[in-house]
């Protein structure tokens, strides 16, 4: 397999005067990729065309970078299912065609079986060394989606700055501004601080005016991307789901606790968690896919053992967000405490990675999904790796969390990850409060199951969220209108 991996690079570097491979030379290194990630004999390429391609650059790094496009179709050389929760799945396949959700067709929720087809539109990325094209672990940079700003207008229609709300937002602005400069770090839970204020505002006004609402996290993870597919759903139908950012399962439950929000996403930990606290308003809808805690650190650190993160920096996630709570459980029940470590800071994902990447942190914890893209785009700068959680912590977190599961990062979910990994498991799920009138529960339910054909191809999770798995760690009681939706639909209720 190396020899063959080998002859394929060296067949790219002498290619002719088209930049990058011709469409042979990309089919053979596509499919070098399919074995080496899922095993030979899985899959095979049948047909593969290249589509075209584009040049770009990532700001401040002169290297120059191709992403070609292409078509192909892939052959199921044996059974297998892409929506297991315990193996690699749809998402991982995605990953190693560069492909979006809408770029991979043919997946059966059930399983495939031999002779099955998928058609895929992928992509494959490049970087210039010397006068050649060689092929590039570098993920292409999405396009950032920018929350809207607040804005006050005047009868007219144009922004109206005399207002006191706006004269305020703008002063606040202007001062943030001028600070970020020299205390960048100090100020960010102001600015988080800032952020909730006025999402409460919006919510609120949600509630006066009718509108239905998904409380997400934030814009880089998947509970963002789902809450998006959804309140795309609801406006093909005419109909209106507005989806917001957030810190995570926590800021999400407080502020559906207050009876802001119509629907919440959270891990069922979490959610567990309040429920057993007193908000017995808390309502249970649906369980959705499964997320798994990592522990990522450089592999130039030579880390391999939790034990051996004493005395190092390290990122427990953001607060208000569930890998906090995953992270403090993890510590706790390793025996670990806050004055081990140099430095414990509460960091934003996205961007603690970018400081383990720099060299800043040593260690980040994260809750996701695997594969997930945030980590793909950090390891494609730097030589990362997971560490295991030890099995007597993982026993002791079970003893006090009873929800959480014992599970795998299967090998090969990501680059360089050669073997299982021993973690732990939670499940996202929907949530929403008692008082929520049916006709919205209900309706909320069908665009998330029927009409989930559609829903697939605007969210890259979509294949694990089925009736099958729907009450799957839920652990609280269901609404109403969600126990009559399953059991209308024959479901076994595992609550």
């Amino acid at each position: 397999m190396v020899l063959r991996i080998l002859l394929i690079a060296l067949s790219l570097l002498i290619s002719g005067c088209k930049p990058g491979p011709d469409s042979d030379g990309l089919k053979a290194e596509i499919q070098a990729k399919l074995d080496t990630r899922f095993g030979e004999g899985l899959f095979f390429i049948q047909e593969l065309s290249r589509e075209g391609s584009y040049p770009f650059q990532e700001l401040g790094d002169p290297t120059e970078r191709l992403l070609l496009y292409y078509d192909a179709n892939i052959l199921f050389m044996k059974d297998y299912s892409l929506s297991e929760w315990d193996q690699l799945d749809k998402s991982a396949l995605a990953s190693v065609l560069g492909a979006g959700p809408l770029g991979v067709k043919g997946v059966r929720k059930e399983g495939n079986s031999k002779g099955d087809h998928l058609m895929i539109h992928g992509t494959s990325t490049y970087e210039k060394k010397g006068n050649d094209w060689v092929s590039s672990m570098h993920i292409a940079p999405q396009a950032n989606v920018e929350a809207d700003a607040p804005r006050s207008f005047d009868e007219d229609g144009e922004i109206d700055t005399t207002l006191p709300t706006s004269r305020l937002l703008n002063e606040i602005e202007t001062r943030l501004r001028t600070l970020r400069r020299s205390k960048g770090t100090e100020l960010f839970e102001i600015e988080g601080d800032l952020e909730s204020s006025l999402l409460s505002v919006e919510l609120r006004l949600d509630a006066l005016e009718g509108r239905e609402s998904l409380l997400a996290g934030r814009q880089s993870g998947e509970y963002f991307r789902l809450s998006e597919a959804m309140q795309e759903l609801y406006g093909k139908r005419g109909e209106e789901l507005r989806a917001y950012a957030t810190s995570g399962s926590d800021q999400n439950l407080s502020l559906l606790n207050q009876g802001l929000g119509t629907f919440a996403i959270s891990q069922n930990d979490v959610a567990h968690r309040y429920y057993r606290e007193g908000h017995q308003e808390l309502r249970a809808v649906a369980s959705l896919y499964p997320e798994l805690m990592h522990i990522v650190v450089s592999r130039q650190s030579k880390i391999s053992q939790l034990s051996e993160l004493k005395g190092r920096k390290i990122s427990i996630g953001q607060k208000g967000s569930g890998t906090l709570e995953n992270a403090r459980l993890i510590l706790r029940s390793s025996g670990l405490k806050d004055e081990d470590f140099i430095e414990v800071r509460t960091l934003e994902s996205r961007q603690a990675l970018d400081l383990l990447v720099s060299g800043e942190l040593d260690a980040v914890f994260l809750t996701m999904a695997v594969p997930s893209r945030m980590l793909e785009e950090a390891s494609s700068k730097a030589r990362l790796s997971l560490i295991p959680i030890p099995q007597k912590a993982r026993d002791e977190a079970l003893k006090s969390e009873p929800w959480l599961v014992k599970a795998s990062i299967a090998r090969n979910s990501y680059s360089g990850v050669e073997a299982d990994v021993p973690t732990l498991g939670v499940t996202a799920m929907a949530l929403t409060r008692k008082d929520t009138p049916a006709r919205r529960v209900e309706d909320f339910l069908s665009r998330l199951f029927d009409a989930n054909s559609d829903f697939g191809s605007q969210f890259g999770m979509a294949h694990y969220i089925t009736t099958r798995t729907a009450t799957v760690g839920i652990g609280m009681p269901l609404h109403d209108s969600a126990l009559q939706f399953f059991q209308g639909r024959g479901v076994q209720l595992t609550e």
